[in-house]
């Protein structure tokens, strides 16, 4: 038997193989319903864009109009002028103005880091300008704590110098190598 004999023998034909109730599409879809699908898609998504941008826009033209600023002026301002934030709402309020208070911060606290001036009168502590601190640093040193003799372990009997490895047993653990094997 040949080659082309066995090929032929495992073929299977279907061509003529029809079953009840099963069957399959066999038309493809053409490019005129992708493109009218395309238009309709992109005509749907103009026309939501447009009535979410009106409903915007009429939401905010409704409510400029509603908007009550104050039900009577503040205590200290004169009549028909409009309170600030700090007088229309209730205490403890929530920081107003962060970078008018950051900025204000970093004034104070380079004035104080550039001048004299006392930090407690009555127990005489001051404070000095930052540069004049780091000259005075820079003569005489920081100052230190005079350091704590230790006595070393090893002159004693029987007691090891720790991290010196001087009375490990060789093999015994702890890096060390034996010498005689």
């Amino acid at each position: 038997m040949s080659n082309q004999d066995r090929h032929d023998e495992h073929e299977l034909h279907l061509e003529g193989t029809h079953h009840h109730g099963v069957a399959y599409e066999d038309r493809d879809l053409g490019a005129r319903g992708i493109i009218v699908f395309l238009v309709v898609l992109g005509v749907s998504g103009l026309a939501l864009c447009l009535i979410v941008w009106g409903y915007f826009d009429w939401h905010a033209q409704h409510m400029r109009g509603n908007v009550p600023i104050a039900q009577a002026p503040a205590v200290g301002t004169p009549n028909g002028a409009i309170p600030g934030p700090t007088e229309r709402f209730p205490k403890p309020s929530l920081q107003v103005d962060d970078v008018a208070d950051m900025h204000e911060y970093r004034e104070t606290a380079t004035a104080q880091l550039n001048s004299y001036g006392y930090i407690d009168k009555k127990a005489g502590v001051v404070h000095i300008p930052i540069g004049v601190a780091m000259d005075i640093v820079a003569k005489q040193g920081l100052p230190t704590r005079p350091q704590a003799v230790v006595p070393s372990a090893a002159n004693e009997p029987g007691v090891a110098d720790f991290g010196s490895g001087a009375d490990t047993v060789a093999g015994a653990g702890g890096g060390v190598r034996p010498e005689n094997n």
